[in-house]
């Protein structure tokens, strides 16, 4: 016996048992193609401190602010 909504599906051949696996297998189907593919990120650490680098010698960035900004992405790493 299972669980259903209404209490106990008594047999496996159940029509309400059956409603169930369709209403899971549609949700189911539904979340798959809702679903975003995740894109992997571009900015590597490495490719990152390049562009702080470039950054701080064209003096956008202070010392400080790229010696910050520089142990961010270090301890993130």
């Amino acid at each position: 016996m299972l669980f259903g909504k209404d209490g106990l599906f008594s047999s496996l051949d159940s029509p309400a048992l059956e409603e169930a696996i369709a209403f899971i297998q549609e949700q189911v189907s539904q979340s798959r193609e809702n679903k975003e593919p995740v894109e992997e990120s571009d900015n590597k650490p490495a490719d990152k401190l390049r562009e702080l680098k470039n950054l701080h010698e064209e003096g956008v960035l202070t010392d400080d602010e790229f010696k910050s900004k520089k142990r961010e992405l270090l301890d993130d790493f």
